[in-house]
């Protein structure tokens, strides 16, 4: 049994073809490549990103919670908390693990974050800014 090689367009002129093979079905891909030789982990990895079986599907779709809620979390909280984006940040992977159901930090500054997964399945974030104003007499 012979195997059907459907040639690429090369887009850039100093590209390599390299193969890559999905790591849930074994699919191969063919991966152009600008560095010339690359690791087979890599060539697997870029595969498994282009593979439409379900595990490889359900892969990318983990890795795109896991960026949008980093970029959330670093939008919201790293020009002036970026403790409490480091706190969110380690455990956002327990909360997408579904290890903990939420983690919430408060600053000294009063400001409050917190990280949870909601009913359909996203990662919410929320920065809440408390301040209070008291006077005595």
């Amino acid at each position: 049994m012979s195997e059907t090689v459907i040639p690429i367009n090369r887009q850039y002129e100093d590209s390599e073809i390299q193969y890559g093979a999905c790591r849930y079905c074994g699919q191969m891909f063919q991966i152009e490549t600008l560095t010339g030789i690359c690791s087979d982990e890599t060539l697997d990895d870029a595969a498994t990103a282009k593979c439409g079986c379900p595990e490889a599907e359900q892969e990318q779709h983990a890795k795109r919670r896991r960026e949008r809620a980093t970029k959330a979390i670093s939008e919201l909280f790293q020009e002036d908390e970026p403790e409490a984006e480091a706190l969110l940040l380690s455990g956002l992977e327990h909360v997408l693990a579904g290890k903990i159901g939420s983690v919430q930090v408060q600053s000294a500054s009063g400001v409050k974050g917190k990280i949870s997964e909601n009913a359909k399945g996203n990662i919410k974030v929320e920065r809440n800014v408390s301040q209070k104003t008291i006077r005595e007499s």
